[in-house]
């Protein structure tokens, strides 16, 4: 009974934490119908802050309060004016792939402002232990216990009775009648990023009084998130005891089932809430109209449904074709590796496009589909000693089952919801990844050989690049057929308009999976090669950060085209090789610098593109390259 109650309390704690960073994801959804997914790394760089506070300046409570206090306002007041108030009134998924993209800028940040060392918060409070009827409990967790209660009644009073307040829901509620009135939207959005960053900060300086200091901590967001959703996205009051019930959930899951369970826990929670009780769609968004120009028409439908249908580009193809074939014979081991990685990274970009560029479902879970097709072919081909081809068979055949996981979800939600069940999935399966070490291996991961397959050897890394192209280039060729065929376009339906879709006589259910379905089965082949590239299959291997490199790629390429999945590949890929070579003609110390800090540098450049490319160039490079075309044969009119 002990052991329950202690579980119960440190529960409490943990989820008080959750709690409050729930709260802010909640404050800025209900002000502003935005989801910030850098919710986490906001709240860790105002931990950080304080640490550096207490060390440099002084260690006083009163001291670090007020300074982080500060610190967490100009914090929110700054992203919203500079990186979220341009993006208003865009599309669901631009904006959420913009705070993503800060989210990858805030957490390598963390790194070169800091360090990557784990620190511990020291203000003369909350490591000290109180004894309530033989159970120890630390001051810290009795403290962020009552600060969530004393906000979560702060907050109500707020809103119920402020003036600022009801303008604040006001303004959730129809922005433009809350204009009409004299209020300023602006600055309702504004306070509630401040506000959010004030609220989720607290929880970060309280984490940090309990437990280590670190870059880790982001990890915050991901696991307050699950809080946010069962409490209701506009429910700031529901949200902060959603965080409660999570981490008293996770405390029991890890104190009697094993810590694996603990850490998939909530997301667990994610999905079989959203199964049960769907959230329909999010709030409406008033997208920009797009400008009306005329152009070429195609006048018959076997135009429209060409493959190419344009002899130059037919023949520019050709000669590429024949430039590849000849790259592993004129190209050196360095730059033969960055082709290798683009034609692997093309063929998991392709699969991803078929799911969110085509069919309009936005996946965060890309990395999960890679990890899994990586697995099914180390453990055929070497724990079983099945031929190569089986294993490749396998890389694509056990994603594509697992996507029905995900798939099933998708029937019945849409935009964010789906992607966070998604992500929930990217989390799980890593997990069970690692619980499963009878066949994975656990985190000591699995050795995979180049295969050999009719006799052919892919050990050389020329003949390997060779395996990779062939299996590009079928990709490229089977996504331009499903794109021109009934059922890409049944795809291309679903996402401009699913009603208008299944007013049409289109089964959404049975389209929906089959995305999911052929998504994942080219994306578990992209990882099965990825795997065979590194040499070693683990976890470790397959970071998130994949997840958003995919999507940077669609974002920069152009979602909905394959030609804009492989030249935001060949961007993506080569964006870090060519930031570092222009920092080493500047000075030695620059190169040192990317040298040393290259895997940080690298998430911030990818960081950065998606906020840059969806706030100045939305269709991406294809997009961009239509407008000059149309620029330059049209000359010299506008049109």
């Amino acid at each position: 009974m002990q052991y329950l109650i202690q579980l119960l309390i440190s529960g409490l704690a943990i989820g008080a934490i959750y709690g409050l960073i729930a709260m802010g994801f909640a404050v800025i959804y209900k002000s502003t119908g935005l989801v910030n997914f850098a919710q986490g790394e906001m709240t860790m760089i105002t931990a950080y802050i304080a640490w550096t506070i207490s060390t440099t300046v002084s260690g006083n409570v009163f001291v670090v309060a007020v300074g982080s206090i500060l610190a967490a306002i100009l914090l929110g007041l700054i992203i919203e004016r500079l990186v979220m108030r341009p993006m208003l009134g865009e599309p669901v998924f631009a904006t959420v792939m913009v705070t993503i993209g800060l989210a990858v800028i805030l957490r390598s940040a963390i790194n070169f402002i800091w360090d990557a060392y784990p620190h511990g918060l020291d203000i003369g409070m909350g490591r000290g232990i109180v004894h309530l009827g033989g159970i120890g409990v630390r001051t810290g967790q009795i403290a962020v216990i009552a600060t969530l209660l004393l906000l979560l009644a702060a907050i109500w009073a707020f809103f119920r009775y402020s003036k600022v307040g009801v303008a604040m829901r006001a303004v959730a509620a129809d922005d433009r009648t809350a204009l009409l009135m004299g209020i300023s939207a602006t600055r309702v959005h504004a306070l509630a990023w401040a506000a959010s960053s004030v609220i989720a900060g607290i929880g970060g300086v309280f984490f940090a009084l309990s437990y280590d200091l670190s870059p880790a901590m982001f990890q915050l967001g991901l696991k307050a998130f699950p809080a946010t959703i069962l409490g209701g996205l506009d429910a700031v009051l529901g949200s902060g005891l959603g965080g409660l019930l999570i981490g008293i959930t996770e405390n029991l899951a890890g104190g009697y089932i094993g810590s694996g369970m603990k850490e998939v826990a909530g997301f667990a929670m994610i999905i079989i809430v959203l199964m049960i009780r769907p959230v329909r769609h999010l709030r409406r968004t008033r997208h920009r109209e797009g400008v009306m120009r005329t152009g070429d028409y195609k006048q018959s439908y076997g135009e429209l449904v060409a493959l190419i249908d344009s002899p130059p580009v037919w023949l520019w193809s050709a000669v590429l074709l024949l430039a590849l074939i000849a790259a592993p014979y004129v190209l050196n081991s360095y730059a033969l590796s960055f082709l290798m990685i683009i034609l692997i990274t093309v063929t998991g970009a392709l699969g991803l496009n078929i799911l969110t560029g085509y069919t309009g479902l936005i996946s965060l879970g890309h990395v999960g589909f890679l990890v899994t097709g990586a697995y099914a072919y180390a453990v055929l081909v070497s724990k079983y000693h099945m031929p190569p081809l089986v294993g490749f068979l396998g890389a694509g055949v056990v994603p594509a089952l697992a996507s029905l996981i995900v798939g099933a979800p998708s029937l019945r939600l849409k935009g964010l919801y789906l992607a966070i069940t998604t992500l929930a999935f990217s989390f799980i399966i890593n997990t069970v990844i690692l619980e499963m070490r009878w066949l994975t291996n656990g985190a000591r991961g699995i050795q995979v050989q180049r295969p050999e397959i009719f006799g052919i050897s892919f050990d050389s890394d020329a003949a390997f690049t060779y395996l990779c192209l062939g299996i590009a280039g079928l990709t490229l060729f089977a996504t331009l057929n499903i794109r021109r065929s009934r059922v890409g376009r049944a795809f291309v339906a679903i996402r401009d308009n699913d009603t208008a879709a299944r007013v049409m006589g289109i089964n959404l259910h049975a389209y929906k999976l089959f995305a999911f379905i052929t998504s994942a089965f080219i994306t578990g082949i992209a990882g099965a090669l990825y795997g065979i590239y590194l040499s070693f299959v683990s976890v470790e291997g397959f970071p998130f950060l994949l997840s958003i490199e995919a999507l940077a790629i669609l974002i920069v390429g152009g979602l909905g085209s394959a030609l804009g999945a492989v030249l935001g590949t060949i961007l993506i890929v080569l964006l870090p090789e060519a930031t570092r070579i222009i920092f080493s003609l500047f000075s030695a110390q620059m190169d040192a610098t990317f040298t040393t800090g290259a895997q940080e540098l690298k998430s911030m450049l990818y960081g950065l593109v998606i906020i840059l490319f969806l706030r100045f160039q939305p269709r991406g490079l294809v997009g961009a390259w239509h407008d000059i075309r149309r620029a330059w044969v049209h000359w010299p009119l506008r049109y």
